[in-house]
Formats: structure tokens, sequence, C-alpha cells
């Protein structure tokens, strides 16, 4: 089937007329897309605004940073990158643009100095540093740092300023990662700072994360925190694998299991075992010196058959998804070519392509000859057309056998000669059609 959409149309004739330039406009979004990541655990400044909320951030140093840089670097938490860094991180990221990655004109607002970025206190001794990678990829180390004895909060972040603390060993693609790492004594405010080095690839991330030893001692006040896990969607017996998400407000790294059903989880990986049932998640956070065990939070999410509409994908839904996930969205299927967000909207061009109509259960059929009206609204039609031949819908384009259309406004389809056609028309959703017999224009 081929969708018609006038933007789609237009884009690409002028695709045609740029040919070049579109070639190299998807060879930097492909390149740009495919690895991701920051330090989850202590949370680094931009996980904490993206958590705070890009478009209403809590925190002084977030909410100066969106009034001086705007929102989008949080919604991109995941992309403080130098693509051709190679491991000379010195000659790409600068003196004092360290939290930024060197790209001050998108992150810049995380350069502030200022006493007043979010902490995670921490105290001297054996930890871990967690990445979090949206899109894992074979690594040749990741490196950690931190601020030396003698730095404070009101001093520029430099690489002079940093001490090394543990650099690992190459290791294969992964999309959560603990790097052990022993604290070293320190009191007060300090900066953890992290490289991850891709080895498949020049490209490396930083991440900036700032932390709190109090008095250095370990005798922290503990203080109290709680999990958010937000709900999962049902899902169908044949869905691929898919990625959950929760957070402690410590910003220490949850814990996930399945306490019952038919599923297995690795990291925050859920796969199904192919059999019907309800399935019980747990998120956990058993705490440390700092903080106190979080009260667990079960999330549940129903597994059933496929209803063979559509070869029982589900519909699409704002979170992530891995390359080769198939969905439905507003009556068509959908294959991620590679990792897709919350915010990659099916029909919006990459990383989804089109593969395939799938009408919504209460539509009706009906044989029509010469012409017919669609009442004006958003519906969702198919036109097949059962002999050869074209069929005129004015001036903006040919219908032809088989073409699916969405439409926003009341158009007459007229047949071309004495062909006849089935056409269904239904609301968007699946809803029944709104008219067995559709009716002609005055």
């Amino acid at each position: 089937m081929i969708k018609i959409l006038w933007s789609t149309i237009s884009n690409i004739e002028k695709c045609k007329t740029l040919n070049l330039v579109c070639t190299a406009a998807f060879l930097i979004i492909s390149q740009s897309v495919f690895s991701h990541g920051t330090v989850t655990y202590p949370a680094s400044r931009v996980w904490n605004c993206y958590q705070e909320g890009p478009e209403t951030p809590s925190s002084p140093t977030c909410i100066a940073a969106v009034a001086s840089h705007g929102s989008q670097a949080f919604y991109d938490w995941n992309e403080i990158n130098q693509l051709e860094a190679n491991g000379q991180h010195t000659l790409y990221v600068m003196d004092g643009n360290l939290a930024s990655g060197g790209r001050p004109d998108k992150y810049g607002g995380l350069d502030q100095v200022s006493s007043d970025w979010v902490t995670t206190s921490i105290t001297p001794g054996p930890d871990v540093v967690t990445w979090t990678n949206s899109a894992p990829h074979a690594t040749l180390y990741y490196q950690v740092y931190i601020t030396k004895s003698d730095w404070t909060p009101d001093q520029a972040l430099t690489w002079a300023s940093l001490d090394l603390l543990v650099e690992t060993a190459p290791s294969p693609p992964e999309s959560t990662v603990d790097i052990p790492v022993i604290w070293p004594s320190r009191t007060g405010k300090h900066v953890v700072y992290s490289v991850w080095q891709r080895s498949d690839s020049p490209e490396a991330f930083y991440s900036t994360s700032d932390v709190d030893f109090g008095d250095g001692s370990g005798g922290c006040t503990v203080q109290s925190q709680n999990i958010t896990f937000p709900t999962i969607n049902d899902q169908l017996t044949n869905s691929p694998d898919f990625t959950i998400s929760a957070n402690a407000s410590s910003g220490l790294p949850v814990s996930l299991s399945i306490l019952s059903g038919p599923a297995t989880i690795s990291g925050n990986t859920i796969s199904l075992t192919g059999t019907t049932g309800t399935i019980v998640v747990r998120a956990s956070q058993a705490g440390n010196t700092c903080y106190s065990a979080a009260a667990d939070v079960d999330q549940s999410f129903l597994v059933t058959e496929p209803t063979g509409i559509c070869d029982g994908l589900s519909p699409w839904v704002a979170q992530v998804y891995n390359g080769g996930a198939e969905v439905t969205h507003l009556g068509l299927k959908y294959r991620a070519k590679w990792w897709a967000g919350p915010d990659n909207e099916p029909g919006n061009g990459d990383p989804w392509e089109e593969i395939g109509v799938c009408p919504p259960q209460g539509c009706e059929d009906e044989i029509v000859k010469d012409e017919v009206y669609i009442p004006a609204d958003t519906y969702y039609a198919n036109i097949f057309i059962s002999s050869a031949g074209q069929v005129d819908a004015g001036t903006a384009v040919n219908f032809r056998a088989g073409d699916h259309i969405l439409m926003n406004a009341g158009f007459e389809v007229k047949l071309g000669g004495e062909f006849s056609a089935e056409i269904e028309a239904c609301p968007l959703g699946g809803a029944v059609a709104r008219e067995s017999t559709p009716v002609a224009p005055e």
C-alpha cells in the first residue's frame, strides 16, 4: 500500500531537487542516532534536569540552564558527545566546557559554575558508577574521574582539576554498565566526571555528576528515598523484547525483578515467554549508608493472544523501542530501523519505516460505482480498485489500486470510467464506520 501525505510528497520533491543535501542530511542523522548514554548513578546533571522535566525544571541550576540554552538539551540527555574524539578528549573538550562535552552551543547550561547543582550523597569506599546507554555499542573504555581534594564548586571544571580513578578494559555492547570504583577521602561537594569511548567508532560521550561527601566520615544523615515506576502497557504473546525504567529519588540504581508471570527480565529488558497471563514486576532499592531502603513498587500488565488485526502487533505508545520492533499507528504498520525513543512518533520519518496497512476493526466494506463522497472529518480510508485504471480525486493526487489515504477534510472520489471499487472509511482509532453507505454531496 502507498500512504499519501502532502508533506511527504513535498519533501520527496525537494529531495529530488537537492539530492546531495538530502543524502548528506540522512548520513548526519543516521550517524548521530545510534549510540547514546549518560551516567544515571551518581545522577549526571543532564539526567537530573531531564528527570525534573525539561519544560518545568525545579532546581535553580536546571531552571537557569533552560533559560540560557533551551529545553532541547535535556530531551537529548543521551547525546553529550564528540563524534571524532578517538581518545583525544582534551583536544575536543576544552577546560570550562567539560560538562557540555565541548558543545557549549547546545549544552552550555551544564557548564554553570554553581554550588546549587543537585547532588548525590556518597561516602569514601567501594561503590559503582552506572552508565545507562539507550543504544549500546562496543566499548574501548570507560574512564571515571573525581575532582581533586582542594577543588570547590566555585571553580570551573578543568582537566587539571580531575584525578583518574579507573579506566575499564574493552567490553561488548551493554545497555547498563556498573563500573566498580573506590571513592577516595573527600569532604563536601565534588564532581564525578566520566568518559565513554567507543571501540567501533571514534565517537565518545561525556557525563558530569555532582556528589556530596558531607564531612567525609561516612556519618552522613540518613535520608529517605522513593521509587518512581511508570505503568507498563499490556502486551501480546508475540510482542518483541521491550525495556522499562524505574528511578529512585536518591539517584541510586533500581533493581527490577519478575515476581510472577510468563516473562524474564535482564537488566531493564523484559522478554515474554509466548504464553498468556499477568506479569508482576517489582522495582526495589536497598539503600546505602546515606539513604534508607525505598518501599518496593510493583507494576503488573497483561499478556494476551493476538486478535489477528495487523498480525497481532501492539499500537505504538510513547516508550523506547529497539531496532526491529513492529507496531501499528493510525492504521499503518511500522518497523523501527534502529532504537526509537518516546518522542519518535511513527509517520514522521526515521527511525520508523512504513511496512503495511492495518485496517482497524469495525470498518464496513461498500461497493461503489461512479463516485462516492467521504464526509468531512479526520478519517482513515482504504480504496481498493477492482479494475485497472485510476481514480480521479481532483488536482491534488490520483489514487490507485490499494492506495491508503489519511484525510483531514471531506472530498469526492470519482471513478475513471465504469470501474467499481471497494471503500472502507473509519474514524481514526478503529471505531465503527460512521455510515454504511457514503452519501454523495449536494
